[in-house]
């Protein structure tokens, strides 16, 4: 009796014919994408690290501005550009509003990929969009200031993590450059 299979020469004809190997053959292709999800799935990015509590001196979480999001609720957030992020393959992010002084703001929104790789693109595409005038934005470090209406707007990646934030009652660079510093070694040692 030969092989039914011409192209698997080293396998045993009895092996075939009674469909032993054929049955293994469908068990591993049954049993490795479950093992792939329960044990190597990069989506279930813990966001909740993203989360700015007390890592920072002086920076406060305001009362029940923390918000997790995934693809679809990213669409409650934003009107109308969440599809640059989901192409991009954001996977999950927070919204959190923190309060340094009386005066000084920052609305944070932070975003996690699969890899740095598409952090970095989500970077890239937001500095080529146009948030204020182009000659008032500057890139420091891998990030975005642009000035806009009543204070900043910024954008970076750090590692696999996407992030902007608007800060209002700060006049001058300098000051949203050292928050930005703040958040970078943050969001560094949590991409770590």
């Amino acid at each position: 009796m030969g092989n039914d299979y011409p192209l698997i020469k080293d396998v045993d004809s009895s092996c075939w014919k009674n469909g032993r190997f054929f049955r293994f053959l469908c068990g591993i292709s049954v049993l490795l994408p479950v093992f792939m999800f329960f044990f190597c799935n990069d989506k279930e990015i813990q966001v909740e690290k993203l989360r700015i509590g007390k890592q920072i001196p002086e920076w406060t979480e305001k009362k029940g501005t923390y918000k997790v999001f995934d693809a679809q609720g990213l669409f409650d957030i934003i009107n109308g550009g969440a599809p640059e992020y989901i192409d991009n393959g954001m996977i999950k992010g927070i919204t959190q509003q923190i309060v340094i002084s009386d005066s000084t703001t920052i609305e944070l929104f932070a975003v996690a990929f699969g890899s740095p790789v598409k952090a970095r693109a989500m970077y890239l595409v937001k500095k080529g969009g146009d948030h204020s005038d182009a000659s008032d934005s500057s890139d420091f470090h891998g990030f975005m200031i642009s000035k806009v209406i009543g204070g900043f707007w910024c954008c970076g990646s750090v590692g696999r993590f996407y992030f902007e934030i608007t800060v209002s009652g700060v006049g001058d660079r300098g000051g949203v450059r050292g928050m930005l510093e703040e958040l970078y070694r943050f969001y560094r040692g949590v991409s770590e």
